[in-house]
């Protein structure tokens, strides 16, 4: 615009303001579009939202998630599961699964693709963290693309419904999980990995897998402690969190307790969201998981662990460059990745992820890229 238009007595105009979303080629084209557009809308505010754009890499987590499928539900009339969601993450593709247009929902399977544009690539399994979702393994699995067709394992517990197996133990989850990825792949070799509680998870899936003689290529810990070597009791948390705050400059104090905050702002909003039974479900599941977690010894892995270790270690950690895992595999692969537990899975950090994980997992025929 040369300039903004102005009423009689001198203001903006903001009725005669042009629609911001009608130059866009991704503006919403049908109802259904243009409902879910306002839902997008509501949780990401600062953003112009298009049909293409994915939940998750404008920020969607579990909780925002979570809000967003209960808004579906109220405004669309349609209940759809977080693996929905994990498969069709944008208003065009959430639109075509209401209306009919786009893939139905699956038997269900903790198995949810999340690249599959390798044409002839292996499969690459990704298995949840302690929240349950797969939705921090999307940025990964889109740079990942040429090498791998990429598979989120999701926890048990996500969906309604879906209880039998929330806090099993490690050791039954990793026999789960394998039978599943045997639906999809039913040999070796295999490339497995996982996020916090899901590297332990993978870890096991990897003991499994070399006890029925099966060949497993890759298994990739991104930055997970061996609870067993240190699991600190709340108190000593709280100390060595007390610690690291008073060792932080003004601006990192105030960006630290901003980002808690938000993080309580979200579990509050999730938490009074309409239409569903409630978050705690989720947090139920997730404090399952965080049990299981601490309860699983692992015992050793005849192979070689890549341990993808986060440059800034949380102020609760010890100082311990193999993160608890030593003597427990055959041959431990140590890659310092830029970041912290939580940033190192986006961007930009999630870039030099990939490149480190394509260099030691590269597959037979791959593009190298």
């Amino acid at each position: 615009m040369a300039e903004f238009p102005l009423t009689p007595g001198g203001k903006l105009d903001r009725e005669a303001l042009p629609d911001p979303a009608a130059g866009r080629t991704d503006a919403p084209r049908n109802d259904t579009e243009r409902k879910l557009a306002g839902i997008f809308q509501e949780i990401f505010p600062a953003r112009s939202i298009g049909i293409r754009d994915n939940f998750f890499t404008m920020g969607g987590d579990s909780l925002r998630a979570f809000q967003l499928l209960t808004r579906i539900e109220l405004v669309c009339g349609q209940r759809l599961s977080f693996a929905a969601l994990a498969r069709a993450a944008t208003v065009e593709q959430l639109a075509a699964l209401i209306d009919g247009r786009g893939d139905t929902e699956t038997p269900h399977t903790h198995i949810v693709p999340l690249n599959l544009e390798a044409a002839g690539g292996p499969a690459l399994f990704l298995v949840h963290g302690v929240g349950g979702s797969v939705h921090w393994y999307h940025a990964l699995a889109e740079l990942l693309k040429a090498d791998f067709n990429v598979y989120g394992i999701q926890s048990p517990g996500m969906d309604e419904g879906e209880d039998a197996m929330i806090g099993a133990d490690v050791e039954c989850l990793a026999r789960l999980y394998i039978s599943e990825i045997k639906a999809v792949q039913a040999k070796g070799p295999y490339w497995i990995g996982g996020h916090s509680m899901g590297g332990i998870i993978a870890f096991e899936m990897a003991r499994q897998l070399h006890a029925m003689g099966e060949e497993v290529a890759l298994v990739a810990n991104f930055d997970n402690w061996n609870r067993a070597a240190d699991a600190p009791g709340f108190g000593t948390k709280l100390l060595r969190l007390t610690v690291h705050f008073l060792k932080l400059g003004t601006a990192d104090k105030l960006r630290f307790l901003c980002d808690k905050m938000q993080w309580a702002k979200r579990c509050l909003d999730a938490r009074l969201a309409p239409g569903r039974a409630g978050v705690r479900p989720l947090e139920e599941m997730k404090a399952a998981n965080v049990k299981a977690a601490h309860r699983y010894v692992p015992g050793f892995y005849p192979g070689t662990l890549t341990l993808f270790r986060a440059r800034q270690q949380a102020a609760t950690a010890l100082d311990d460059p193999l993160l608890g895992w030593n003597g427990l595999a055959e041959e431990i692969d140590v890659v310092e990745v830029p970041g912290n537990h939580y940033t190192l899975l986006g961007e930009p950090h999630v870039r030099t992820l990939a490149d480190e994980l394509r260099r030691r997992a590269r597959p037979p025929g791959s593009s190298g890229r």
